[in-house]
């Protein structure tokens, strides 16, 4: 565990290996909060907001799915012990602190969650 006031990127790689070659769809199911794709090296691109599924081409055989996950600043600066240090130093931001601060707490989890799926598919 990286800890709750961890705010950065988190690397999840898998080898595996597929009977078939040829189209599938990659869904990472529940992400929180954004994610980048690469299937054996192919980079599949970024997705901010779900849903976090990409087009891919397996090999047959062995293949590599690594997946980038970021988090939220809030992890950083929305600590009670953070916020307070913070607020020791700079003056505090009315409509942060009203407003998005208690949404901001709400978030604090991140990570890929899932389920990670591959499907089969007849599109080319």
């Amino acid at each position: 565990m990286l800890g709750n006031t961890f705010s950065g990127k988190a690397l999840y790689r898998v080898t595996f290996d597929s009977n078939v070659e040829g189209t599938a769809l990659l869904d990472l199911g529940e992400v929180k909060w954004c994610a980048a794709a690469r299937l054996n090296g192919t980079d599949l691109g970024a997705r901010f907001f779900g849903p976090f599924r990409w087009p891919v081409t397996l090999r047959k055989g062995r293949n590599v799915l690594e997946i980038t996950v970021a988090n939220l600043l809030v992890n950083q600066v929305g600590d009670d012990a953070i916020r307070d240090r913070i607020l020791r130093d700079f003056q505090p931001n009315g409509k942060y602190d009203r407003f998005l601060r208690p949404f901001d707490k709400q978030n604090h989890e991140s990570g890929l969650f899932g389920p990670v799926t591959l499907t089969e598919s007849s599109e080319p």
